[in-house]
């Protein structure tokens, strides 16, 4: 277990490292999607994602917010707002927000990715209480 931990570690620190770099490449394609009505969560979703890869680090954090006021199960909305806020450089921000992805994936019983998020809030600030909370809610969970 503790190989199978510092491979999750190690793979996590990628990606902090990748949403800390600043991309220059263009944006991939990605399928145009208009504004539609505010049930659209998947619409306002694939806006935050390709923002995010324009570098509007606010539209997107905007757009993957509102799919969070949509859909409050979108995880991943959680996790991106949390990359975007770590991209910034607002540490406190997306730790809070991978904090909530986290308890999202509890609740949908995804306690490997509820882990992840918990390892993606240490590799940010190592000594952060909401790692140490998420962690104790995923032991509690544990059989």
């Amino acid at each position: 277990k503790a190989a199978g931990k510092q491979a999750m570690l190690e793979k996590e620190a990628q990606v902090v490292d990748k949403a800390r770099e600043d991309s220059k490449t263009p944006a991939k394609p990605v399928k145009t999607v208009k504004r539609g009505s505010d049930k659209d969560w998947e619409g306002h979703y694939n806006i935050g994602l390709k923002l995010w890869e324009d570098g509007d680090l606010e539209g997107a954090i905007k757009e993957f917010k509102t799919v969070i006021s949509i859909n409050e199960e979108a995880a991943g909305a959680y996790y991106n707002v949390a990359l975007c806020y770590l991209r910034a450089g607002d540490k406190s921000a997306s730790c809070s927000y991978a904090y909530k992805a986290g308890k999202v994936y509890l609740a949908q019983n995804n306690d490997k990715q509820a882990y992840r998020m918990m390892l993606f809030i240490k590799h940010i600030d190592a000594k952060s209480s909401l790692a140490q909370r998420l962690n104790k809610e995923i032991s509690d969970r544990a059989p």
